[in-house]
């Protein structure tokens, strides 16, 4: 049988096993490009080449084909592991399963905190320390290095609890800067969390650098009964409470504020470093995570400001002791 042929079957096939409300023309161009893309990575032609060729497949190929098809389709087996490539943000990046597969909603925003940021800061006076716990394939820390790179005063370290992400992270920098100096801004971590960071040799630093935080960090947030049919990494999505990444990160913000509070005494301050913070949760656990009575690390913060910025985006300005910061949550 014909590539094109078999490609026809194959789409007139699967559409129906698509949801209801699913069957519209903007789903099956989606359903279309899938079978292309896994058409294209198992022959090793362009998506353009399949709809035009002569060349016939064996029954053998087109059992395997088809076994592929099925698996992403019906099974929602990640294409992106199949592929093993994806783009992110302004960056090319090489995926496997050892990291969780970048979403389209971190994408999003991704592009929002560069406006975000861009929109309320000149970014040639504004220099800081990015900081990003759990880097995975580095889709986020490397596209704000990619954004920033401009400012060699900018420090870049994420951390990840998984060395194979860790190392994924750093194959994806060097697939796509060939700057060696850009390699002296940033600094991938093998870590649990922010553990090898002590907030008081951070804060000095920050204050006498003159520098800046900026926290990004799409944690784990699903419990296991969320997770039973997905194939990234459990340690990418598991969380026993939903919040315990997001609490340890206020926590671990609220200590590093300690500090600087506590080094006024001894050096001469212009200003506070401004604190920006992007995170992104899931509906649940954001309703848990603002719950006063289930969480006692709202009696030590304010709430300034909370303000809707769109469907998913919500900013909070709020204050703890003398210091104001800015949060911004991406809700899925």
């Amino acid at each position: 049988m014909k590539i094109r042929e078999f490609f026809y079957i194959l789409l007139k096939r699967y559409f129906p096993h698509l949801k209801t409300k699913s069957k519209s023309k903007f789903f099956k161009k989606i359903l279309i490009n899938k079978i292309l893309l896994i058409f294209s990575y198992y022959l090793k032609i362009s998506k353009e080449e399949i709809l035009i060729s002569d060349i016939f497949l064996n029954s053998k190929e087109q059992e395997e084909l088809e076994k592929i098809l099925y698996d992403v389709l019906i099974k929602k087996y990640p294409i992106e592991y199949l592929l093993k490539k994806v783009r992110f943000g302004n960056l090319e990046l090489n995926i496997n399963e050892n990291c969780l597969v970048p979403r389209l909603e971190t994408e999003e925003f991704l592009f929002y905190s560069f406006e975000y940021l861009k929109n309320k800061y000149d970014l040639n006076d504004f220099s800081f320390i990015f900081l990003e716990l759990g880097v995975g394939s580095g889709n986020i820390i490397l596209n704000f290095l990619e954004f920033f790179k401009f400012n060699k005063k900018n420090i870049f370290i994420g951390s990840d609890i998984s060395f194979k992400a860790i190392y994924l992270a750093l194959s994806n920098f060097y697939l796509n800067f060939i700057d060696k100096s850009v390699s002296k801004l940033i600094y991938l971590i093998n870590s649990d969390k922010f553990l090898f960071i002590n907030t008081y040799n951070l804060s000095k630093f920050l204050i006498t650098k003159n520098l800046n935080l900026i926290i990004f960090s799409n944690p784990p947030y699903l419990d296991k009964k969320e997770i039973k049919n997905l194939y990234d990494p459990f340690v990418s999505l598991y969380s026993k409470d939903k919040i315990s990444f997001y609490v340890y990160i206020l926590k671990f913000v609220f200590e590093l504020i300690d500090s600087i509070v506590y080094l006024r005494n001894d050096i001469k301050l212009e200003k506070l470093p401004i604190i920006e913070v992007f995170l992104e949760i899931d509906r649940i656990g954001f309703k848990k995570l603002l719950n006063k009575k289930r969480n006692k690390i709202l009696s030590k913060l304010t709430i300034l400001k909370k303000q809707k910025i769109s469907k998913n985006i919500y900013y909070f300005y709020i204050k703890y002791k003398e210091f104001f910061i800015n949060i911004n949550f991406y809700v899925v």
